[in-house]
């Protein structure tokens, strides 16, 4: 069964977009206010998964926008078969009528009291990009981030969300499939971002008092 959130209709959004902030119990269509502030966080009941935050252009267009969690549906799953590695395939059907760069969010699924306090190191999570056959790692372009509530979060600014993968350790070259000409490729290191991502400071998503954590020597 796929994990593809359940989307809304466009009716039961209408309410939410009253406001700048608002959440889903899965993806759906969203069509912003000319001008407006937009905090969308895609949610798996109580638990956040993702969001996207950016303020509306003076003539928005809608889309649709949701996330698939599946691993199954990732060609590089075997290469995360020795750890517990998540999926993010972002969905996003139009134009995001955003101003400026929107910043696009995946929320940790780490707990510590199930992972072994992994939590407490979660800005040495690595983070893959997936596009078509070739495996990147972009843990450089995102910020990690963390609140006082002890949300732990990663941050990219893109006009274009794709697809992610959060893992607790880097995969190994010598396991990829990149040994083989014909098979998905892995690229060790890679930074994507675009100048206008590097000429901006990240903004945002509502939450209380967020902070840039340091990291702590073990």
């Amino acid at each position: 069964m796929k994990k593809i959130l359940s989307a809304v209709v466009a009716a039961g959004l209408a309410l939410g977009l009253s406001i700048s902030a608002f959440a889903l119990d899965g993806g759906g269509i969203v069509k912003p206010r000319a001008g407006s502030e937009v905090a969308l966080t895609i949610r798996s009941g109580d638990t956040k998964v993702a969001g996207i935050h950016f303020y509306a252009d003076n003539d928005p267009d809608q889309f649709y926008f949701n996330v698939n969690t599946d691993m199954d549906d990732c060609k590089f799953k075997d290469l995360f078969a020795d750890q517990e590695a998540y999926y993010y395939e972002f969905v996003v059907d139009g134009r995001i009528p955003s101003t400026s760069l929107p910043t696009v969010r995946i929320f940790s699924p780490y707990r510590e009291e199930v992972d072994g306090g992994l939590a407490d190191r979660w800005y040495r999570l690595k983070i893959y990009e997936v596009d078509g056959d070739t495996l990147t790692d972009v843990s450089g372009d995102f910020a990690a981030m963390a609140d006082d509530d002890g949300n732990y979060f990663f941050d990219i600014r893109t006009r274009t969300p794709g697809t992610y993968i959060l893992a607790e350790k880097a995969v190994q070259e010598t396991v990829s499939a990149a040994v083989n000409a014909d098979s998905p490729q892995l690229k060790s290191s890679g930074n994507q971002a675009a100048s206008e991502q590097q000429s901006t400071q990240p903004a945002k998503l509502p939450e209380k008092r967020v902070k840039r954590m340091q990291p702590q020597k073990d």
